[in-house]
């Protein structure tokens, strides 16, 4: 094996053990938090900041409520079904992000995850 085919091999398998890691480490359930509180997440932004309160920009639509951050998220609630669902990550399902398990993402500046069920983010988590 020559030096070059063997730099290739290593990159590939650093790359490889990299990428593998990434993975398994995404779903681990201790990098995520349960929302408890809904007015802390933005619902078109899809992040969650524990010490926001957007209570101010709720939008009610069909007696079920949404949170956005700011004016233009609250319109965009208002304006399109698209920012009120979500797409269940284990499923596949569309949901109603008001009716969804929360959960936000620690490493990931509060990436938020949409599920049908906490049982449906506790089987994620162990994929």
């Amino acid at each position: 094996m020559n030096r070059r085919s063997m730099f290739k091999s290593l990159v590939l398998l650093f790359f490889t053990i990299f990428i593998s890691t990434d993975i398994f480490a995404r779903n681990d359930i201790n990098n995520f938090i349960e929302v408890a509180e809904k007015n802390k997440v933005c619902m078109v932004n899809n992040f969650y900041n524990p010490m926001a309160d957007f209570t101010e920009f709720k939008v009610n639509v069909e007696k079920k409520s949404y949170y956005g951050c700011c004016a233009m998220c609250k319109d965009k609630l208002k304006m399109s079904s698209n920012h009120r669902m979500a797409t269940d990550p284990l499923t596949n399902e569309k949901i109603s992000k008001a009716d969804a398990y929360i959960v936000a993402d620690k490493t990931n500046k509060g990436r938020t995850y949409y599920f049908k069920s906490k049982s449906n983010f506790l089987k994620w988590t162990k994929l």
